[in-house]
């Protein structure tokens, strides 16, 4: 897994070696390396760059870091398997972590409580943090976070869906949306990940 900084000017890598390592793009050189006791499967960045997110491989937990000192801020436990969706509200002040087979938690950052759940292996928020997109085995939902209320039913299908597939949707609130342009790749169960994106003008 890799995500760069808001800023473009460094790249989070999460491997297989029980670490995510943060790396200067320019010159290629590895800034400060961030431990785990499992393998790292999933990273972000806050909005603002100061902190990163990452999500441990069977080891259940996702971990909240300050970027300048290295510094552990705390852990948001509570899964049994490996943490594959992590994403940051744009204000920076509430995070999700899903892992595969359970559900969407939202935390308050500053303070590690728990918030509402809502079912799917991965979530994103939207650009302006009034909704949440979720996804899981055969389906994608996009809740209204106010309320817990669902807006649109993007997709379920009774066969696996397509691994690799690139899809998008035009959002309309209440209505199960077909992909307005699908392209399809392997064959697996579960949505891997998911971005909203503003309509162009």
């Amino acid at each position: 897994m890799l995500e760069p900084t808001p800023d473009g000017r460094y790249a989070l890598i999460g491997s297989f070696d029980n670490a995510a390592r943060l790396w200067d793009v320019e010159t290629g050189t590895q800034v400060r390396v961030f431990t785990h006791p499992a393998a790292v499967f999933a990273v972000t960045f806050s909005p603002d760059g100061r902190y990163i997110l990452t999500g441990s491989f069977f080891d259940g937990r996702a971990w909240l870091w300050e970027v300048n000192t290295g510094r552990e801020v705390r852990q948001f436990p509570g899964y049994t398997g490996f943490v594959n969706g992590l994403s940051f509200s744009p204000d920076g002040k509430t995070i999700i972590t899903a892992a595969e087979g359970t559900t969407g938690q939202l935390w308050e950052v500053e303070t590690g409580q728990p918030l509402e759940r809502f079912p799917g292996d991965v979530g994103r928020f939207s650009a302006d943090g009034k909704s949440l997109l979720t996804g899981g085995l055969k389906t994608v939902n996009l809740w209204d976070r106010a309320t817990g209320k669902q807006h649109a039913h993007l997709w379920h299908r009774q066969q696996p869906v397509d691994s690799g597939t690139l899809a998008w949707w035009p959002v309309h609130p209440c209505r199960r949306l077909r992909p307005v342009c699908p392209t399809v790749g392997h064959q697996l169960s579960h949505v891997r990940g998911l971005s909203l994106y503003p309509r162009a003008a």
